[in-house]
């Protein structure tokens, strides 16, 4: 269940953007087009359908019923129903996985000829393995399977394609991580009274580990400054920031093994950092319309008899 364990970080990174109805300049205006039995529509750059959202909830209803139980739609969470709070999800991730392959198109980004098949491939497994009589009460068609399983993998081609155009090069000096001790005092403390090696020797000192940048935002870039330039051992002077006062200790001056693992955390957010900003000027140019009165006839405990419970092992399987 991969996207209730929050492995699809692609698309939960992109929330942001959806939080309100509007994107810069792009409007998303509920309710017009109510004669037509679309959810999302993208201009030139295609729509969603009722039978393609549809799919989207099938895809969550047997997560959601295989992790909790068929008796998952009768809980409550966070304050509201279990059915509400899916299909909020589910209609983030539609508006998400849609959008974004329609930045791959706009990116001209295309599928090779082994992808379309392993697609195909997935979605005639997909299609065969539910009674098609059930799939047409609810006018599904092998097509919008595939569909899903296209927008899948376009979203993260797009991701990936526009991430690999990041520098990658940090040096050690910018990621770098040294641990550290700190303790709070006030104009009481006297050094003749107590050494700084017994004041650290208290309960209330605090040790961590500190990236650069850290420091920076809560103490000012002199003080960081000075902490990063301490040798392992050494004690600074007693730092004033505003009305407290802080004497730092160093206890490892460079971690290399946290440094590398910094690198990492640092690459992967320069990663979402590009594709964020290619994904929000795509997006503050481009017009959408989400259409709630067709979104909001879908319930997901009407789909009764149906399961795409086995979506993500086929993803597996066929590498979507």
């Amino acid at each position: 269940m991969r996207r209730i364990r929050l492995v699809l970080t692609i698309v939960l990174i992109l929330t942001i953007f959806f939080s309100g109805c509007t994107i810069g300049n792009t409007q998303f205006v509920f309710g017009e087009a109510a004669n037509r039995e679309i959810v999302f529509d993208m201009g030139s750059y295609g729509d969603c359908d009722r039978q393609k959202a549809t799919v989207y909830l099938l895809i969550a209803k047997a997560e959601y019923e295989e992790i909790f139980g068929e008796n998952v739609w009768q809980m409550q969470i966070e304050g509201m129903s279990m059915e509400e709070f899916v299909k909020n999800n589910t209609l983030s991730e539609l508006l998400q996985r849609e959008s974004m392959s329609a930045l791959a198109e706009n990116e001209g980004i295309e599928l090779s000829e082994k992808q379309h098949e392993s697609i195909s491939d997935a979605a005639d497994e997909l299609y065969e393995s539910i009674d098609v009589a059930k799939l047409a009460k609810y006018d599904i068609t092998k097509q919008d399977i595939e569909d899903v399983f296209r927008a899948y993998v376009l979203s993260e081609l797009v991701y990936d394609e526009i991430a690999s155009m990041v520098n990658t090069e940090i040096s050690d000096s910018e990621a770098k991580v040294i641990t550290v001790r700190y303790i709070k005092v006030d104009e009481s403390f006297k050094h003749e009274s107590m050494t700084v090696e017994e004041l650290f020797s208290q309960t209330d000192v605090v040790e961590t580990d500190v990236c650069r940048g850290e420091l920076a935002a809560t103490l000012g870039s002199k003080a960081e400054d000075l902490v990063f330039s301490l040798e392992e051992g050494e004690i600074s002077d007693i730092l004033t920031v505003g009305d407290e006062q802080y004497i730092f200790k160093s206890v490892s001056a460079y971690d290399a093994y946290k440094t590398e693992k910094n690198k990492e955390v640092m690459l992967n957010q320069r990663k979402r950092d590009a594709f964020l900003a290619k994904y929000k000027e795509f997006m503050d140019s481009t017009e959408c319309k989400t259409n709630d009165k067709v979104w909001d006839t879908l319930i997901i405990t009407d789909f009764e008899g149906i399961s795409f419970d086995s979506f993500y092992d086929i993803c597996d399987k066929y590498g979507i």
